[in-house]
């Protein structure tokens, strides 16, 4: 499924010294979806995502910025029928006439998703429960994407879970530092190039004192028990042999195998390890969920099979893994990690495998102009423009 980059459209409303002098209204509304169809002609009806940006200066703040503030989708409508429906206006007027003092543009970005002859898709059918699911993984992207030009951004939904993850060295740390050997070769691994914030300032953060933010360290890469993959099939006694390695030493291994958290499983090859699976063992335990199933195809592979684990720290203290909890919060706290690391781990290794293979398929598919499988040469304005908006 490909998704294509449009804009920006700029928004012609009225501004007076002081900032924006009144609501956006139907004739401004009306103008701009005129402008929007002599540029591309049926955009409008496409569907897809949208981003609302503004430029001007802010108040209490000197220089003028450019900041996205709002991310939506369009799945079952069109882009004409959902960017300004009643609720959006209300959140694009709230921003203009409370935030600033000085507006100079209003710009949309559309992200339209294309079928596979190259038209613009039309909306899915209302009866559908989950229509275009790449329209929804494209949403979070640039929710993530935008979260971290804008902390302030007016979405709710998926991004409380992108402000409460902290990976130690990778997503959101709050205390810099160089990287430990663990969290430098799972970084390597996924290719993940440097400590990624989604926050505005995570180093400030009494991450500590807060019962709602879930840490997760990084321990690993260890080994599998390779020296049986080469005379029989992984068995139970083959999982047991790789679960003693930490009860040999209690001192300086945490207790994850009874932790709950996230795990991937890889292939080593001299100083590269290639990922092959990403998990969670929300609901269960590291020893419970970690499986022959799951293992029996990797430890065919060549190399030397390894895991690295992510157990879930309790914000109350980083010092002890948390066990297995019924919290509604920390499953998806879990699956929204799970996913993020797909999202590089399918870069690496297109054939990676995850619990819920759906979402690995869509991913796989999933092409988004300038951020997921870019096509090769010097990117479109629109692109290089979304690209420097959002700190890129």
């Amino acid at each position: 499924m490909n998704f294509e980059l449009y804009g920006p459209f700029e928004l012609k409303a009225e501004f007076d010294a002081e900032g924006f002098s009144g609501w956006i209204d139907q004739s401004e509304i009306n103008e701009f979806w005129v402008e929007v169809k002599k540029q591309h002609e049926d955009l409008e009806r496409a569907c897809g995502v949208y981003m609302f940006c503004v430029e001007g200066k802010q108040k209490g703040k000197g220089k003028i910025t450019n900041l996205p503030w709002y991310v939506g989708k369009a799945e079952k409508l069109t882009f004409k029928q959902e960017c300004f429906n009643h609720r959006n206006q209300l959140s694009y007027n709230k921003v203009i006439s409370q935030l600033y003092r000085e507006v100079t543009a209003i710009n949309f970005y559309f992200v339209a998703r294309h079928d596979e002859d190259g038209k613009f898709s039309a909306p899915a059918n209302k009866d559908e429960k989950t229509p275009y699911e790449g329209v929804r993984f494209a949403e979070r992207l640039f929710m993530q994407k935008s979260l971290a030009a804008n902390n302030h951004l007016l979405n709710k939904m998926d991004l409380t879970n992108a402000r409460r993850t902290h990976i130690r060295n990778i997503l959101n740390w709050p205390v810099k530092g160089r990287d430990d050997y663990s969290a430098a070769a799972l970084k390597d691994s996924l290719g993940i190039n440097d400590h990624v914030s989604l926050l505005e300032n995570v180093s400030s953060q009494k991450s500590e004192k807060s019962k709602n933010l879930s840490f997760y360290p990084v321990y690993g890469p260890y080994d599998f028990p390779t020296y049986k993959s080469t005379t029989r099939t992984v068995d139970d006694e083959f999982i047991s042999a790789f679960w003693d390695q930490f009860a040999s030493d209690v001192a300086n291994i945490p207790d994850f195998p009874n932790a709950t958290g996230v795990y991937v499983i890889g292939v080593r090859h001299g100083n590269n390890i290639t990922p092959h699976y990403i998990g969670t063992s929300a609901g269960s335990s590291f020893h419970r969920v970690l499986d022959k199933s799951q293992i029996q195809d990797i430890v065919k592979k060549r190399g030397a099979p390894v895991a690295f684990f992510l157990p879930r720290v309790s914000g109350k203290s980083n010092q002890k893994v948390e066990k297995i909890k019924t919290t509604y919060w920390i499953p998806q706290n879990m699956e929204f990690v799970e996913k993020w690391l797909l999202g590089y781990g399918i870069v690496r290794n297109p054939e990676i495998t995850t619990g819920e293979e759906k979402i690995a398929d869509i991913m796989r598919e999933l092409h988004i102009e300038g951020f997921i499988r870019p096509k090769p040469g010097k990117p479109r304005k629109p692109v290089r423009q979304l690209r420097e908006l959002l700190g890129e």
